[in-house]
């Protein structure tokens, strides 16, 4: 189950069949590990984890109006934790819609941002769009958006 008591990051996909509630455990735990490698500051982590499709996207709020692929956001981490060390992701709670007919799952992640800058809190709902391919969930998309809530 995912939240702050995990302390392992899965990389590689498993394609065992699951039921829906597994399916649903399971990509949650995937999605976790998204968050724990950022406040790990495992920035390479992207690359080695194989349940990313080739095609993968971020698709953030403060990046508007374009999209970015696996490359450059790996880059804007490194930037981020080089500006911001103190950076915090907190797992408040998640959703998810799991449709196995087609291969289609979404996660939506209620979360909070410390640290960047400091003494500021921002909230967000972030969604990881997920895609059963050969048997194998890979993650496609990820779209993060800003709460109404943020601290000054």
């Amino acid at each position: 189950m995912p939240g702050p008591a995990s302390d392992t990051l899965i990389t590689t996909a498993d394609s065992t069949f699951r039921g829906a509630q597994e399916t649903i455990e399971y990509l949650e735990a995937l999605t976790w590990s998204f968050m724990e490698a950022h406040n790990r500051r495992d920035v390479e982590f992207m690359r080695r984890a194989d349940f990313l499709s080739p095609s993968w996207t971020a698709a953030l709020e403060h990046n508007k109006p374009k999209p970015s692929y696996l490359e450059e956001h790996i880059q804007e981490h490194y930037r981020l934790v080089e500006l911001f060390p103190d950076r915090i992701c907190r797992w408040l709670d998640a959703s998810t819609s799991l449709d196995l007919e087609h291969g289609l799952a979404t996660v939506y992640i209620n979360m909070e941002l410390t640290g960047s800058p400091p003494g500021v809190v921002h909230t967000g709902i972030v969604l990881y769009e997920w895609q059963l391919v050969q048997q194998k969930w890979v993650c496609v998309k990820m779209i993060g958006m800003r709460g109404s809530g943020d601290s000054k």
